[in-house]
C-alpha cells in the first residue's frame, strides 16, 4: 500500500458524505422556503420528515462508523452510508421532479 492512501481515502469518503448530508439540508430548507414541492399538498410534511429523519440517521451511522469501526477498511464503511443515503437522496430528487403528485404536477422546472 502507497503511504497516505489509507488516508486519502478516508478524505475522499468523508467529502462525498459531507456532499450528499449537504444536498439533503438544502432539499429541505427549499422545501421550508416553498421553492421545492412534492406535489401532495399536506402530504407533502411527510417528505419534510423523511429529509429529517435521513438526516439525523447519516449523522448517527457516521457518528457510529467514525467511533466504532476499526482497521484499514473504515473508508469502505463510510463510502456505504454515504452511496445508501445517496439513493434517498436521488428518490427525493425524483419525487419533486418527475414524480410529483397530482396536485402540482411536472411542468419542467424544479422550483414551484
Amino acid at each position: 500500500m502507497i503511504i497516505g492512501m489509507k488516508n486519502t481515502k478516508l478524505q475522499v469518503t468523508a467529502i462525498f458524505n459531507w456532499i450528499v448530508f449537504s444536498y439533503l439540508i438544502l432539499v429541505g430548507v427549499l422545501y421550508i422556503g416553498g421553492k421545492v414541492v412534492f406535489g401532495h399538498g399536506l402530504g407533502d410534511l411527510f417528505y419534510l420528515a423523511f429529509i429529517i429523519v435521513c438526516l439525523l440517521v447519516h449523522i448517527g451511522l457516521n457518528l457510529l462508523v467514525i467511533y466504532k469501526a476499526r482497521g484499514n477498511h473504515k473508508y469502505i464503511w463510510h463510502l456505504i452510508v454515504a452511496f445508501i443515503f445517496l439513493t434517498f437522496a436521488i428518490i427525493i430528487t425524483w419525487k419533486f421532479t418527475y414524480g410529483r403528485g397530482s396536485e402540482s404536477k411536472w411542468n419542467g422546472y424544479i422550483f414551484y
